[in-house]
């Protein structure tokens, strides 16, 4: 039988999640691109990467969970896994700049908190995605309407003789 220790499966799990940061940097992650070649100073910049971050984050709370749903551990087990969890994983999130986040103190709640902060910023990246796309069909109708009229005027000019 194997001995169970909380502290050395937490750092497996770390070890996981910066293996996957590493590999989105190797493989050219475009949710990580994105944020790297992105206008530093935009608003959406910081959507992109708090998303970034909280999948990140969620991507940890996907491993424990995993951990504890495939190993066979009692509900003691459970509760000292899930309790050193949560204090590594606060630490996490205040070293990533998350410390509103890292203060909640309901580790259920965190998991519900990174998903819909996941969504909340999907749904923001969507909504710029709209907004730069009707600009841009506004810029071409301008442009399209101000060739017309130029054209127009250009007709109305040899018409006079201007």
């Amino acid at each position: 039988m194997t001995s169970f220790s909380p502290d050395l499966i937490i750092m497996n799990i770390a070890q996981k999640g910066r293996i996957k940061l590493l590999e989105d940097i190797l493989k050219d992650n475009p949710d990580l691109y994105v944020i790297l070649y992105s206008d530093l100073n935009s608003e959406i910049y910081r959507v992109y990467q708090e998303r970034y971050d909280f999948i990140w984050l969620k991507y940890h709370w996907d491993l424990i969970y995993e951990y504890i749903q495939k190993e066979k551990i009692n509900a003691i087990q459970k509760s000292q896994l899930l309790c050193r969890f949560a204090k590594w994983y606060c630490d996490l999130a205040k070293g990533i700049n998350l410390e509103t986040f890292a203060k909640s103190e309901n580790i259920l709640l965190m998991r519900e908190v990174i998903n819909l902060k996941i969504k909340i910023a999907e749904s923001l990246i969507e909504f710029d995605k709209r907004c730069n796309e009707n600009m841009k069909r506004i810029e071409t109708s301008f442009m399209r309407t101000l060739k017309l009229m130029n054209k127009e005027v250009n007709r109305i000019k040899e018409e006079r003789n201007i």
